[in-house]
């Protein structure tokens, strides 16, 4: 995903790309988290606010 969002990989079908760049910024951090919770703290802060707040902006997108 990381390599994709910084323009490495470009061969992807527009519908696709579509897809991938408005899901990516939830994606990224979901695995910041996971990684946090598995790597430093069983006690990582869920980013419930972030999300959120992104899972509304890609909600007034789409409609």
């Amino acid at each position: 995903m990381r390599e994709y969002l910084a323009g490495e990989l470009s061969n992807v079908l527009p519908a696709i790309n579509t897809i991938i760049n408005r899901y990516a910024p939830i994606a990224l951090i979901m695995d910041e988290f996971f990684q946090k919770l598995q790597k430093k703290s069983k006690s990582t802060t869920y980013p419930a606010t972030q999300v959120e707040k992104l899972l509304r902006t890609i909600s007034s997108e789409t409609t």
